[in-house]
């Protein structure tokens, strides 16, 4: 495979000295309502950190802000490096790529093509980018499709594209919002698997939104829930589970 980092993922359950991912007091506004408030983590390399709260708890706009979709206030640290000011493009040049709620494909182009403008967004002069597209394709397990037209795919196979497309980018850290929504309870087992995959195989550290608590239980080494874009609880999944305030305001 050509696809990855090259990282086994070897220590992902232990924090190591130096974070990958580190948001310091973070906040974003849509006129006076704070989306995300004031929100400080950490996400380490090789680790899948989940990420789960009520609607509106401001989920998606983290992501926005980390993927420079959006503006925030605070800083946003990749790698030591603090991308808060870059451009979406830049920000997945340096290694973060992203999937969105609804399957963003271009319809009327096959899959190959699909995956192919993931990998020039995110490597423009990638030397082995036919490679890395087939690589990707492969990986997620839409071989024998590349000549598929997207948009008539069913909503399983348009979520394969778009995660192979973010591939293709050859990522450090993959961010999936909300990946396992809308499927068929047949069809959640083999993504959950593919995400699994993703981490172990490749190397790439994953932070995966998601309402379905026991898929984020069985992906996440960590779990933080949000809400009104404030963390109420960080911790391992048996930790955050249990906590009488997560009961409360988003388990019942």
């Amino acid at each position: 495979m050509t696809v990855g980092n090259g990282s086994n993922g070897a220590g992902r359950h232990q924090p190591v000295s130096a974070p990958l991912l580190e948001v310091r007091d973070l906040s974003q506004a849509f006129g006076a309502m704070l989306a995300v408030n004031n929100l400080s983590f950490e996400v380490y390399p090789g680790e899948v950190f989940g990420v789960a709260g009520p609607n509106g708890a401001g989920k998606t706009t983290l992501f926005n802000v980390i993927t420079g979709f959006l503006p925030g206030t605070g800083a946003v640290l990749f790698e030591g490096l603090n991308i808060n000011h870059l451009k979406p493009h830049q920000i997945c040049r340096n290694g973060i790529a992203r999937t969105f709620q609804i399957p963003q494909v271009f319809s009327t182009l096959d899959v190959f093509n699909n995956v192919r403008f993931g990998a020039h967004f995110g490597n423009p002069h990638l030397k082995n980018e036919n490679q890395v597209i087939r690589d990707a394709i492969d990986f997620v397990g839409l071989k024998g499709k590349e000549i598929a037209i997207a948009g008539n795919l069913d909503l399983f196979h348009k979520k394969s594209i778009m995660i192979a497309a973010a591939l293709a980018t050859v990522p450090k850290l993959l961010l999936l919002d909300e990946p396992i929504g809308g499927l068929s309870p047949t069809e959640i087992g083999p993504l959950i698997r593919l995400i699994q995959r993703i981490n172990k195989e490749l190397g790439i550290t994953i932070i995966v939104i998601e309402h379905l608590m026991k898929a984020l239980k069985e992906l996440s080494h960590r779990l933080m829930i949000l809400h009104y874009g404030e963390m109420i609880r960080i911790g391992t999944p048996e930790e955050v589970m249990v906590d009488k305030k997560v009961r409360e305001v988003y388990l019942g």
